[in-house]
This record gives structure tokens, C-alpha cells and sequence, in this order.
């Protein structure tokens, strides 16, 4: 975790990372000032660190050698030692996040009122259940080395932008419209037996080391 205090008894601002969040900082703190936004405005900034794929959720099996219990660690666990050790409220916090993170900060603070009275999400995923759901979450988790046992509830990640393993041999064109092949477990503008995800961002070139593309998931297809 990373921390900046904003006086005792100051609220908190939780800053939650998008899918590809690092085990060594936290992506608002990479790419942002976000730790200049929040200085001496009385509110304690507390950005968690690592979860990649994790939703920050409470998984109910391992997977991939993870076995995250994000949940558990924000509002059960966190919150106290915030409150002895940094003075932080144990309520009346905020919550935002970007991508992955929208969508946990939307759930988060759905499901813990009484700590979370503000949330913000930021190209967060909001509809998890509509047709296609399944497949672009899935291509989603891949893309991070996670993937849920067949059959198992997970949530779903419909919009925004991902960069996802693609077929090095192809050239990819701005607004391509992008196909999930499930069979080789990669995106591709072939859309014969696979399945429409979204549209590229930005062109990539065709070679050995052009293995990513950034693809815009898109969940009216």
C-alpha cells in the first residue's frame, strides 16, 4: 500500500489500479500526480498495490497461483489499521477507480455503505451480464494469466480499452473491428468461427514482437 496522510481523522480516497495493476506501485501514483492532487487537502490518499486481474474481489479458489482476498483486505482489515496507525476514518471515505477498478469501486461501495459514502469510476464496467459478457471478460483475464474454471461466476469486464495478445503476423489497422479466438486464445481481424470483442485503438505493424494490440471492447457487437 502507499499512503498519504491527510491529518487525523481525515477521510480517506481509495485509488484503485486498472487490470494490469503492479506489485510495486500503484498505477495512479505511475501515471498520475495523483499523491500532488491530494496534498494538504485533508483527505488521507491510500492506493492499494498489486491485484492484477483481481476485481478485488474475494476469489473462492485459487487460480494461476493466486488467491486473492481483496474484499476482505479493504473493508475488514485495512480500514483498522488505517484508523491506529495513520488516524484515517473508518467511514465516511471515497472510493475510485480506473477500469478494473471502476467497476470493484462500484461494488465496493455498494456493498460497504457505511465506509464508502463516495465512489467514482473511471471507464469502469458497469453491465457484466448482457450477451457476449462472458467472452470479453474472458479475453480480458487471459490477457492478465487469469482465467476462472469453466462454470464459475465471475465478473465482467464489457468496455474499455485493453492491450491483448494478438496474432504477430497480422497488421492491424486504427478501428479494425477485432475477433476473440478462443481456439489459440488470441485476438484476430479474422472473424470466420470467432467472436466480435471490439475494434482496434491504434495500428500495429506485423512482425515477431508485434504480439499486443490495443483493442476498445465494445459490448453493443
Amino acid at each position: 500500500m502507499q499512503f498519504q496522510s491527510g491529518g487525523p481523522n481525515a477521510p480517506g480516497v481509495y485509488l484503485l489500479d486498472g487490470l494490469r495493476a503492479q506489485d510495486d506501485y500503484n498505477g495512479w501514483d505511475i501515471n498520475t500526480p495523483a499523491f500532488e492532487w491530494f496534498y494538504q487537502s485533508g483527505l488521507s490518499t491510500i492506493m492499494p498495490v498489486g491485484g492484477q486481474s483481481s476485481w478485488y474481489t474475494d476469489w473462492k479458489r485459487p487460480d494461476n497461483g493466486k488467491y486473492y482476498q481483496w474484499e476482505t483486505f479493504l473493508t475488514s482489515e485495512l480500514p483498522g489499521y488505517l484508523q491506529q496507525h495513520f488516524g484515517v476514518a473508518p467511514n465516511n471515505n471515497s472510493i475510485l477507480g480506473l477500469s478494473m477498478g471502476g467497476t470493484a469501486a462500484i461494488n465496493l461501495a455498494a456493498l460497504h455503505p457505511n465506509q464508502f459514502r463516495q465512489v467514482l469510476s473511471f471507464s469502469g464496467y458497469l453491465a457484466t451480464t448482457i450477451p457476449g459478457g462472458q467472452t470479453a471478460l474472458r479475453a480480458a483475464l487471459l490477457d492478465g494469466g487469469q482465467v476462472a474454471a469453466l462454470g464459475e461466476s465471475v465478473e465482467t469486464a464489457l468496455t474499455g480499452v485493453f492491450d491483448i495478445t494478438k496474432i504477430g503476423s497480422q497488421a492491424w489497422t486504427a478501428g479494425a473491428r477485432i475477433y476473440w479466438d478462443d481456439t489459440n486464445k488470441r485476438t484476430t481481424t479474422v472473424a470466420t468461427d470467432n467472436t466480435l470483442i471490439g475494434a482496434a485503438v491504434e495500428a500495429v505493424a506485423s512482425g515477431a514482437g508485434d504480439t499486443i494490440g490495443r483493442v476498445r471492447l465494445n459490448a453493443t457487437f
